[in-house]
């Protein structure tokens, strides 16, 4: 059985990411990563005092599989008894000309998720991102352009934004998930190589791993090795 929560509460308590008393909007989509992350945070709010509220945003682009996404989530949250919040945005008939689909659905998402902390009086918001996004992130910077701090990759905290899964493999996730029959749903755009970080995720780091087996764990390390190069310089 994988149990990835000593692994999840680990990283919270090394990083110092979540404390008694702390207000926790989880921003959910009904992935697997969302779901895991849910299951994780209920786990550990059975240990510490925390109070957790759930956001969703539909981008309505995918029709009825959009909310269906939506549906699950405001399903989940209704038996934990957590506050939800959904939001939608038409991102078909509001695209901003030069940026990119997943540029400006971050942005739009961070604005909302920062309105409602401010309504709602949530103190911190929680993101399942996973060690997999951050190696994506990493190479994405590298073949855009970037410096030594931008070799970090994603941080663990962010101000009030705590990415708690970032030490957490995909592969890990998924068996999770089964082994404890949580529920997900499967985003179809995730195999449009069209959007960057699918064509990374998809085409460019299976190739690698091929031919170098370990590229994963050793840019995971250079990664974590920038990241304490920043912290030192600061």
């Amino acid at each position: 059985m994988t149990d990835i929560y000593n692994k999840f509460r680990e990283t919270v308590e090394k990083r110092n990411l979540i404390i008694p008393g702390d207000r926790i909007l989880l921003s959910l989509s009904a992935g697997k990563d969302s779901m895991a992350m849910l299951d994780l945070m209920l786990r550990y709010r059975d240990t510490v005092s925390i109070k957790l509220g759930i956001f969703h945003l539909n981008h309505l682009t995918r029709g009825i599989e959009s909310d269906n996404d939506a549906s699950l989530v405001k399903e989940k949250a209704a038996e934990f008894g957590i506050p939800f919040f959904e939001r939608s945005f038409d991102f078909k008939s509001f695209r901003i000309p030069g940026v990119s689909f997943e540029e400006q659905a971050r942005d739009v998402r961070y604005s909302m998720i920062k309105s409602l902390m401010s309504s709602e009086g949530f103190n911190k918001t929680a993101t399942a991102h996973n060690s997999r996004d951050n190696i994506e992130t990493v190479l994405m910077r590298i073949f855009s352009g970037t410096g030594v701090f931008g070799l970090r990759g994603i941080n663990y905290n962010n101000k009030n934004i705590i990415r708690p899964m970032l030490d957490i493999h995909p592969d890990e996730i998924y068996s999770y998930l089964r082994d404890r029959t949580i529920q997900w749903r499967e985003d179809s755009s995730n195999i449009n190589d069209d959007y960057q970080r699918n064509y990374i995720r998809n085409i460019v780091i299976p190739d690698i791993i091929e031919r170098f087996p370990d590229a994963e764990e050793n840019i995971s390390r250079l990664s974590k090795h920038a990241d304490e190069n920043e912290k030192l310089l600061s």
